[in-house]
Protein backbone atom coordinates (compact mmCIF):
# COMPACT_ATOMS: atom_id res chain seq x y z
CA UNK A 1 0.00 0.00 0.00
CA UNK A 2 1.18 3.43 -0.63
CA UNK A 3 0.65 6.25 1.80
CA UNK A 4 -1.90 7.72 0.23
CA UNK A 5 -3.74 3.63 0.01
CA UNK A 6 -2.91 3.63 4.21
CA UNK A 7 -4.91 6.69 4.39
CA UNK A 8 -8.00 6.31 2.22
CA UNK A 9 -8.22 2.35 2.16
CA UNK A 10 -8.07 2.53 -1.66
CA UNK A 11 -6.84 -0.82 -2.71
CA UNK A 12 -4.32 -0.15 -5.38
CA UNK A 13 -3.98 -3.47 -6.91
CA UNK A 14 -5.54 -6.78 -5.91
CA UNK A 15 -4.59 -10.37 -6.98
CA UNK A 16 -7.03 -13.11 -6.31
CA UNK A 17 -5.57 -15.88 -8.28
CA UNK A 18 -4.05 -16.27 -11.83
CA UNK A 19 -7.05 -17.65 -14.10
CA UNK A 20 -10.68 -16.53 -13.22
CA UNK A 21 -12.09 -18.27 -16.08
CA UNK A 22 -9.80 -21.97 -14.11
CA UNK A 23 -11.76 -20.74 -10.39
CA UNK A 24 -14.23 -18.14 -9.15
CA UNK A 25 -12.98 -18.44 -5.89
CA UNK A 26 -11.07 -14.91 -5.02
CA UNK A 27 -7.85 -15.98 -2.49
CA UNK A 28 -7.06 -12.20 -1.41
CA UNK A 29 -10.92 -11.66 -0.43
CA UNK A 30 -12.39 -15.32 0.34
CA UNK A 31 -9.58 -17.49 2.01
CA UNK A 32 -8.63 -17.35 5.32
CA UNK A 33 -5.04 -18.36 5.64
CA UNK A 34 -2.81 -19.04 8.92
CA UNK A 35 -1.12 -16.20 10.09
CA UNK A 36 2.09 -17.56 11.47
CA UNK A 37 4.42 -14.80 12.32
CA UNK A 38 2.63 -11.63 10.98
CA UNK A 39 0.10 -11.79 13.56
CA UNK A 40 2.79 -10.95 16.05
CA UNK A 41 3.03 -7.34 15.76
CA UNK A 42 -0.95 -7.64 17.20
CA UNK A 43 0.51 -9.64 20.52
CA UNK A 44 2.76 -6.48 20.61
CA UNK A 45 0.57 -3.97 20.12
CA UNK A 46 -1.63 -5.80 23.09
CA UNK A 47 1.81 -5.24 25.15
CA UNK A 48 2.13 -1.47 24.36
CA UNK A 49 -1.49 -0.46 25.13
CA UNK A 50 -1.17 -2.70 28.64
CA UNK A 51 2.31 -0.34 28.82
CA UNK A 52 4.83 -2.49 28.37
CA UNK A 53 8.05 -0.70 26.58
CA UNK A 54 10.12 -1.13 23.68
CA UNK A 55 13.03 -1.47 25.74
CA UNK A 56 11.50 -3.45 28.32
CA UNK A 57 13.24 -7.02 29.03
CA UNK A 58 11.65 -10.85 27.95
CA UNK A 59 13.10 -14.13 28.76
CA UNK A 60 13.59 -15.93 25.44
CA UNK A 61 14.69 -19.13 27.64
CA UNK A 62 12.41 -22.46 27.22
CA UNK A 63 9.03 -22.11 27.82
CA UNK A 64 6.49 -24.51 28.81
CA UNK A 65 2.65 -25.05 30.11
CA UNK A 66 1.31 -28.35 30.54
CA UNK A 67 2.42 -30.38 27.59
CA UNK A 68 2.91 -27.62 25.03
CA UNK A 69 6.60 -26.04 24.36
CA UNK A 70 7.15 -23.89 21.73
CA UNK A 71 10.43 -23.52 20.00
CA UNK A 72 12.22 -20.87 18.50
CA UNK A 73 12.58 -21.61 14.67
CA UNK A 74 16.51 -21.83 14.88
CA UNK A 75 15.97 -24.05 18.07
CA UNK A 76 18.60 -21.50 20.16
CA UNK A 77 17.54 -19.16 23.37
CA UNK A 78 18.83 -15.80 23.49
CA UNK A 79 18.07 -15.15 27.03
CA UNK A 80 17.49 -11.91 28.50
CA UNK A 81 16.41 -9.49 25.19
CA UNK A 82 14.38 -6.44 24.45
CA UNK A 83 10.84 -6.28 22.72
CA UNK A 84 12.26 -4.20 20.19
CA UNK A 85 15.07 -7.24 19.39
CA UNK A 86 12.82 -10.12 19.83
CA UNK A 87 9.92 -9.10 17.29
CA UNK A 88 12.61 -7.84 14.97
CA UNK A 89 14.14 -11.17 14.78
CA UNK A 90 10.64 -12.58 15.22
CA UNK A 91 11.27 -15.02 18.18
CA UNK A 92 8.91 -17.39 18.96
CA UNK A 93 9.03 -17.74 23.04
CA UNK A 94 9.08 -13.72 23.63
CA UNK A 95 5.87 -13.78 21.76
CA UNK A 96 4.46 -16.23 23.60
CA UNK A 97 5.48 -14.90 26.98
CA UNK A 98 4.51 -11.02 26.23
CA UNK A 99 0.89 -12.83 25.46
CA UNK A 100 0.92 -14.41 28.86
CA UNK A 101 1.66 -11.59 30.82
CA UNK A 102 -0.50 -9.44 29.00
CA UNK A 103 -3.43 -11.76 28.61
CA UNK A 104 -5.15 -13.39 25.59
CA UNK A 105 -8.14 -11.51 26.66
CA UNK A 106 -6.55 -7.96 26.11
CA UNK A 107 -5.08 -9.55 22.84
CA UNK A 108 -7.92 -10.54 21.53
CA UNK A 109 -9.37 -6.84 22.23
CA UNK A 110 -6.68 -5.63 19.91
CA UNK A 111 -7.29 -8.15 16.88
CA UNK A 112 -11.11 -7.42 16.85
CA UNK A 113 -10.53 -3.64 17.08
CA UNK A 114 -8.20 -4.42 14.46
CA UNK A 115 -12.14 -5.04 12.83
CA UNK A 116 -10.03 -9.11 11.63
CA UNK A 117 -13.13 -11.06 11.27
CA UNK A 118 -12.21 -14.35 13.18
CA UNK A 119 -11.71 -13.86 16.77
CA UNK A 120 -8.05 -14.88 18.35
CA UNK A 121 -8.29 -18.09 19.64
CA UNK A 122 -8.11 -17.56 23.62
CA UNK A 123 -4.68 -19.54 23.35
CA UNK A 124 -1.31 -18.95 24.15
CA UNK A 125 -0.34 -20.59 20.69
CA UNK A 126 -2.38 -17.36 19.30
CA UNK A 127 1.01 -15.61 19.84
CA UNK A 128 2.90 -17.53 16.94
CA UNK A 129 -0.14 -17.19 14.30
CA UNK A 130 -2.39 -19.74 14.89
CA UNK A 131 -5.64 -18.11 14.00
CA UNK A 132 -6.41 -17.66 10.50
CA UNK A 133 -7.21 -14.58 8.42
CA UNK A 134 -8.20 -13.37 4.92
CA UNK A 135 -5.12 -11.57 3.73
CA UNK A 136 -7.26 -7.86 2.94
CA UNK A 137 -8.07 -7.99 6.50
CA UNK A 138 -4.78 -8.33 7.37
CA UNK A 139 -3.36 -5.79 5.17
CA UNK A 140 -5.95 -2.89 6.80
CA UNK A 141 -4.89 -4.42 10.55
CA UNK A 142 -1.50 -3.33 9.21
CA UNK A 143 -2.16 -0.15 7.50
CA UNK A 144 -3.87 1.00 10.90
CA UNK A 145 -0.52 0.72 12.12
CA UNK A 146 0.80 3.52 8.54
CA UNK A 147 -2.11 5.43 9.87
CA UNK A 148 -1.33 6.42 13.24
CA UNK A 149 -4.01 3.95 14.64
CA UNK A 150 -6.53 5.09 12.37
CA UNK A 151 -8.69 1.58 10.84
CA UNK A 152 -9.93 2.29 6.94
CA UNK A 153 -12.05 0.03 5.75
CA UNK A 154 -10.96 -1.31 2.38
CA UNK A 155 -12.58 0.38 -0.72
CA UNK A 156 -12.64 -1.45 -3.92
CA UNK A 157 -14.97 1.40 -6.14
CA UNK A 158 -13.81 5.06 -5.17
CA UNK A 159 -16.85 6.32 -6.80
CA UNK A 160 -19.39 6.06 -9.99
CA UNK A 161 -20.30 9.26 -11.98
CA UNK A 162 -22.18 9.45 -15.18
CA UNK A 163 -20.65 10.87 -18.19
CA UNK A 164 -21.57 14.64 -17.23
CA UNK A 165 -19.42 13.90 -14.16
CA UNK A 166 -22.21 13.48 -11.88
CA UNK A 167 -21.13 11.28 -8.98
CA UNK A 168 -23.94 8.04 -8.48
CA UNK A 169 -22.28 6.24 -6.06
CA UNK A 170 -19.32 6.73 -3.85
CA UNK A 171 -17.60 3.94 -2.10
CA UNK A 172 -17.61 3.40 1.87
CA UNK A 173 -15.11 5.45 3.38
CA UNK A 174 -15.85 4.15 6.70
CA UNK A 175 -12.76 4.84 9.34
CA UNK A 176 -12.21 4.46 12.99
CA UNK A 177 -9.75 5.08 15.73
CA UNK A 178 -8.67 1.83 16.75
CA UNK A 179 -5.44 2.15 18.76
CA UNK A 180 -3.99 5.42 19.99
CA UNK A 181 -1.05 7.13 17.60
CA UNK A 182 1.61 6.77 20.23
CA UNK A 183 0.99 2.58 20.26
CA UNK A 184 0.86 2.91 15.84
CA UNK A 185 3.94 5.13 16.01
CA UNK A 186 5.69 2.40 18.30
CA UNK A 187 4.56 -0.35 16.46
CA UNK A 188 5.67 1.25 12.91
CA UNK A 189 9.28 1.43 14.68
CA UNK A 190 9.72 -1.61 15.73
CA UNK A 191 8.93 -3.14 12.79
CA UNK A 192 11.01 -1.30 11.11
CA UNK A 193 13.59 -3.11 12.79
CA UNK A 194 12.72 -6.10 11.19
CA UNK A 195 14.23 -5.12 8.00
CA UNK A 196 16.70 -2.70 9.43
CA UNK A 197 18.64 -4.88 12.07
Amino acid sequence: LGLREVRTGQIRALGGGYDFATTKFNHATQANRQTGSVFKPFIYAAALEQGMQPDDVVDDVPFQRGNWSPHNYDNTYLGPISLRQALALSRNIPAVRILDEVGVKNAGDLVTRLKLPNPMAPFLPSALGATEEPLLSMAAAYAAFANRGLWSEPTRIVRVVDRDGNILDAGPARQEQVITPYVAGQMVALMNGAVQY
